[in-house]
């Protein structure tokens, strides 16, 4: 084969490979042209979105010297910022009350490190889920704690009252 036949089918090839490099790239624009691409996005604005449960608790029956029984407490965030849970009596609860106890490391009963009154409760962080529309899952455990209560206990009775978990983000 003569030089020019070789060379003739050198740039008749190279020109055939660098067509079809640019096959099927979605963009075509000669040279001078401008092309663009329109992108959208919906933006959502941050919102906090969380779940208790149980949404209420007995703590069983309990006498001075003693420990109630140990209750979870489930909480789902699926907002999509972080979020602290602080836990806060409100006004005019019995004083029995101030001895309720939060950990949110352990829920044993033979673990006595971790719980803490409500009035020294530092609360509980539950961070974002790492998906959008997804959730994360955190816990704590409460008890009343009657093992130092100094207080008179004349009669038994059913005492109630309506926790405030403030939700702030972090």
């Amino acid at each position: 084969m003569n030089r020019k036949k070789k060379l003739l089918i050198f740039f008749g090839m190279t020109f055939i490979f660098l067509i079809g490099l640019n096959f099927g790239q979605g963009v075509y624009a000669s040279e001078g042209e401008n092309m663009t691409l329109s992108i959208s996005v919906d933006i959502k604005g941050s919102t906090i979105s969380v779940d208790i449960d149980p949404s209420s608790i007995h703590l069983g029956e309990v006498a001075k010297g003693f420990d109630s029984r140990i209750e979870n407490i489930s909480v789902v965030n699926s907002g999509d910022i972080n979020v602290k849970l602080q836990a806060v009596l409100p006004e005019g609860s019995e004083e029995i009350f101030g001895n309720l106890e939060f950990n949110t490391a352990s829920c044993s009963t033979t673990t006595q490190s971790g719980w803490n009154k409500i009035s020294g409760w530092s609360g509980l962080t539950v961070n974002k889920p790492s998906e959008y529309n997804g959730t994360r899952e955190s816990y704590f455990c409460v008890k009343l704690n009657l093992k130092n209560y100094e207080g008179e206990i004349f009669e038994s009775a059913s005492l109630t009252t309506d926790l405030k978990i403030w939700i702030m983000p972090v």
